[in-house]
């Protein structure tokens, strides 16, 4: 019979301090807790655009609130946190050794208010519990993150590449490779009644069309209109997603269409991604928000 007996809300404001402490980057905190926290549905409902500890703060109060879903996912968050010894990973940043000296001394301050919570029964039965599924997921990030390496260096070895037309193709490719890497099932390129389309895809209820291009120059005006042509003989909810390495001029990126049908990205959005500072879907995402709110269809996103 599981203890009806709360944790006490003395012990949130060390497990707030740990948690914005122990990552820098709001990305690895979030990817953290989603491995961490078995009812992890919460995360979707925090706004990732405040700060760490604001987002930390917010997840806390409301799991303490809500003990009679949260407790056990709280007792397993404050063992991990105070399992952990190594934040090496800290030292990369700028002042990473004040970084690395804030998240132990705040791991220490959580341990130290966590004495007595756990019997070694207990944490052995949490653990026990989602132990597999935690090694499961750490062995998937890294697997991930090998794969991204993998396509950086293939990105960057296209530069080397002078055949114009050979390096168009393989971008194509790879493309397609990154899209369906974020299980996008992107198809590849294709023609319709002699109407070259680059690829496809869909992303939360809506079909792309999809162009690339990697040129000498930045993308002009009059290849926005053509692509814009072509979303629009397509079904009335096609959008499209124009995807330049050198960028676009600022009249293309300043360009306003009649009911604007497509988002751009370029060459820095792609590394963007490549050194998974942000997911494709949520690079996607944050740039139709933009567009539908502003009419901007070019937007950098800021990670």
């Amino acid at each position: 019979m599981k203890s009806t007996k709360i944790i006490s809300p003395s012990i949130s404001l060390p497990l707030k301090n740990a948690l914005t402490n122990i990552y820098w980057k709001k990305s690895d905190l979030k990817s953290f807790l989603s491995i961490s926290i078995r009812n992890n549905s919460i995360l979707a409902t925090l706004d990732w655009n405040l700060t760490k500890y604001k987002i930390v703060s917010e997840l806390i109060d409301r799991m303490f609130n809500r003990q009679d879903i949260y407790k056990e996912d709280l007792l397993y968050l404050i063992e991990l946190i105070c399992d952990m010894d190594d934040f090496t990973h800290l030292l990369r940043w700028d002042d990473g050794k004040d970084k690395l000296k804030k998240a132990k001394d705040s791991v220490d301050a959580l341990r130290k208010n966590a004495e007595g919570y756990f019997t070694r029964k207990a944490k052995e039965k949490v653990a026990a519990e989602q132990r597999a599924n935690y090694q499961e997921q750490i062995l998937k990030m890294q697997n991930s993150s090998e794969k991204l390496q993998e396509m950086y260096s293939k990105f960057m070895n296209m530069y080397k590449i002078e055949d114009a037309q050979r390096r168009g193709y393989l971008f194509e490719e790879f493309l397609i490779d990154i899209f369906n890497f974020f299980d996008l099932d992107a198809k590849n390129s294709f023609k319709i009644d002699g109407e070259q389309i680059d690829g496809a895809f869909s992303f939360d209820g809506a079909d792309y069309l999809i162009e690339a291009k990697w040129t000498k120059t930045p993308i002009d005006k009059t290849e926005l209109s053509v692509f814009h042509e072509k979303i629009e003989s397509k079904l009335k909810n096609t959008l499209g997603l124009f995807v330049s390495v050198n960028g676009y001029t600022e009249t293309a990126s300043n360009s306003g269409f009649r009911n604007n049908n497509m988002v751009l990205m370029d060459g820095q959005d792609i590394v963007q991604i490549l050194e998974n500072r942000i997911s494709l879907p949520d690079l996607l995402m944050q740039k139709r928000r933009h567009a539908a709110q502003t009419g901007e269809i070019m937007f950098r996103v800021q990670c």
